[in-house]
């Protein structure tokens, strides 16, 4: 299952989606512009540490989606 969802297919499916839906930057304040040549330079060490067990995703950023007219819903951002 774990070499599923890490094959290229996935994972290019994944950044895919993450562009098409102009995907908000999290907590690390990396901007979607930035993410293509991060994975590129990065790609190997981060499905590594996920095959092994190691890797430690960053916390979310919470926001606050408005609903009606004052009442606010906190809202996970990835």
């Amino acid at each position: 299952m774990l070499e599923r969802f890490l094959s290229k297919d996935n994972l290019n499916r994944a950044y895919v989606k993450v562009m098409r839906n102009k995907g908000a930057g999290g907590i690390d304040k990396m901007t979607t512009d930035e993410l293509l040549g991060y994975l590129r330079e990065h790609r190997e060490a981060l499905l590594v540490s996920v095959r092994n067990g190691n890797y430690k995703s960053q916390p979310v950023r919470r926001v606050e989606i408005p609903v009606y007219s004052n009442l606010k819903v906190p809202h996970q951002s990835h």
